[in-house]
Formats: structure tokens, C-alpha cells, sequence
């Protein structure tokens, strides 16, 4: 997957710009980097827009006047509305005030219907909201099969000579399922703000967790400056649990996992939006999602999943024999 980012206003040098480029490989093979505004549609045309999945607006959260960068922001909104109508696009604001404005800018129009006179109906988060208040309006009665057709119908299959995901997409078209959605930058402030009165640090451990981060350890720092250094450079990643866990519950392999430094948070299916929280009976089902936290790179996680999987069905064939002894043998044996 490429990462197309245009920005209007580049403010870096070209050292700087190298020295980044050099130190992120991964920016550098997948990011292509244009000079452009995304509120003129001959940028927007250069960037390729039609052609992409979806596009995130980011807000300038440095900006002393919030207002007026939440008011600059729905422009962009508004014109890639008018060129590519039901791209789901993903946009930040500032403050609650514009969470309304925004949400409607980001409405995706799609086409229902025959010939020359099909209509266009609005399928954003929001409008669905709005007809759930109004039972009168007159698309309440295609609530229903609207919603149905929004979600993807998944099947699943079994094949030992399938390499894929396990699972087969009957229907789904990719991003027309998707909905595009506005982020309050203040209602997370809020509810961050809310949350460490129940539990001191939690903003700062969750900060933690999302920004990759390599601490500089000194001799001369005491233990829990250790302590606390190691513990900042766990982050959440996603990875796919490999086959050998399937219909394994939690409780089972959850201390393999912490001595390989990994903790399960929650596991979601192949397609699916929702992530459900571990528990100790959860079971992982075919070749599931997960959402962990651990101190390792994306680079090196799928190798250390690979190494629990393998000592689990050791220890599994080890308890189901009853047996003090393994037998392992050698590629050339």
C-alpha cells in the first residue's frame, strides 16, 4: 500500500528532508511527497485522488487560533466532496463546535437506482442518525436495506491449499463500504481528561503505546528510570495470530505470550471493525486480528508469533502424551 501526503506550506530544509528520508526507509519506499493544496482541484488531480481508497485531512494542532483552523480545514473537505463524491475520507477538527459542519462535509453521495433517473442518497454516519431521530422522513423505510447493503457479506472457507486469509469476500467492493468519519481532537482531550481521574496516567500510557519511541538508557539512571525507559518502548501493533492458536483460549497461552514480551489486548475477524477485548476464555478464531502491545518491531513480530505458536503445540503434544521427552530432529536426518 502507497501513502500519497501533499502539503501546502513545507517548512523543512532539504538536509532535513534527506537525514528523515534516511532514517525512515519505509517513508522513503512507500510515500510519495507533493507540494500542493488539497482545496485546488488541479493538486488533487496530480495526487491521483480518484484512484485511492480513502484520504485523512489532519488538522494543524499547533495553529494559535484553532477556530480559524478548523474553519480553513472544511475547505478542502468541500472540494474533495465536489470531485470525488463518495470517497471515504477520515478528517480531524479542533473543537467540538465544527464536529457538526465537518461530519456533513464528509457526507458520501451514492447512486441507487435504474437508468438515467436513479437518485442519490447520503450514506454518512451522521444521516442515518439524523433519519433515527425523524421517523417521519421519507427514507426511514430504506433504513434497513440500506444498512444491509452497507455491510459486507463475508464467507468463510476451509481449503489446506488456500494460502490466504481463510476467509472469502463474496461481495465486498472495498471502500464503498466505508464510511467517512470527522475526530474531535477536544472530545478526546475530554475524555482522556475524564478517564485519569479513574485511572492516574492513563493519557500518558496510552501515548506511550501509540508513539514508537526509543529511550536513551545512561549508566548512571536509577532503577526506575530502567524501569520506566523499558516500559515506554512497548507500542500497540496488529498482528495476524498464526494457525496453530486457532480455537485456543487465552488463558492457555497468555503466559507463553508474556515471556516472549507480548500481551493480547483484543482480536477482531478478517474485514470486521469491531475488536472484542480478551477475556481468559477467549477463544481465537481462524486465523484472527490482534491487537497487542509488545516491545517489538512489525519487522520481527510475525517471527515471534511463529516461535508461540510452535513451542504452545510442543507443549500441547507434550501434556496430550504424557511424555518427559522430545525427540527433535535435524533437516538432515
Amino acid at each position: 500500500m502507497n501513502l500519497v501526503t501533499t502539503c501546502d506550506q513545507p517548512n523543512w530544509s532539504e538536509t532535513v528532508w534527506i537525514n528523515f528520508l534516511t532514517a525512515n526507509i519505509q517513508y522513503r519506499d512507500n510515500v510519495t511527497y507533493l507540494e500542493g493544496s488539497c482545496d485546488t482541484r488541479d493538486d488533487l488531480i496530480k495526487a491521483q485522488v480518484e484512484t485511492s481508497n480513502a484520504v485523512f485531512i489532519l488538522n494543524n494542532q499547533h495553529n494559535p487560533d484553532p477556530y480559524a483552523e478548523d474553519s480553513e480545514t472544511l475547505k478542502p473537505f468541500l472540494t474533495l466532496r465536489s470531485y470525488t463524491p463518495n470517497l471515504p475520507t477520515y478528517s480531524m477538527c479542533a473543537y467540538l463546535d465544527y464536529r457538526l459542519q465537518t461530519t456533513f462535509a464528509l457526507e458520501q453521495v451514492g447512486e441507487e437506482g435504474d437508468g438515467e433517473k436513479a437518485s442519490s442518497r447520503r450514506v454518512s454516519g451522521m444521516n442515518l442518525r439524523l433519519q433515527m431521530m425523524d421517523p417521519s422522513s421519507s427514507d426511514m423505510a430504506k433504513l434497513s436495506s440500506v444498512g444491509e447493503e452497507l455491510v459486507p457479506h463475508i464467507g468463510y472457507f476451509q481449503d489446506k491449499d488456500d494460502d490466504d486469509d481463510g476467509l472469502l469476500a463474496i461481495s465486498y467492493d472495498g471502500p464503498s463500504h466505508l464510511n467517512s468519519e470527522a475526530l474531535c481532537m477536544q472530545e478526546i482531550e475530554m475524555s482522556l481528561l475524564a478517564k485519569n481521574f479513574f485511572c492516574n496516567g492513563l493519557s500518558t500510557l496510552l501515548m506511550n503505546l501509540i508513539l514508537r519511541v526509543t529511550p536513551m538508557l545512561k549508566d548512571e539512571d536509577p532503577m526506575r528510570a530502567w524501569a520506566y525507559k523499558h516500559g515506554i518502548e512497548c507500542r500497540f501493533e496488529c498482528v495476524k495470530l498464526p494457525l496453530q492458536l486457532t480455537n485456543r483460549e487465552f488463558a492457555e497461552i497468555a503466559f507463553i505470550m508474556y515471556d516472549y514480551r507480548v500481551i493480547l489486548v483484543a482480536t477482531k475477524r478478517f474485514m470486521v471493525k469491531i475488536w472484542r477485548p480478551v477475556t481468559p476464555d477467549t477463544d481465537n478464531n481462524l486465523k484472527s486480528i490482534a491487537l497487542v502491545v509488545t516491545v517489538h518491531s512489525t519487522e520481527y513480530l510475525d517471527t515471534f508469533m511463529a516461535a508461540i505458536a510452535n513451542y504452545d503445540t510442543e507443549r500441547f503434544f507434550y501434556t496430550a502424551s504424557g511424555s518427559s521427552k522430545f525427540l527433535y530432529l535435524d533437516d538432515d536426518d
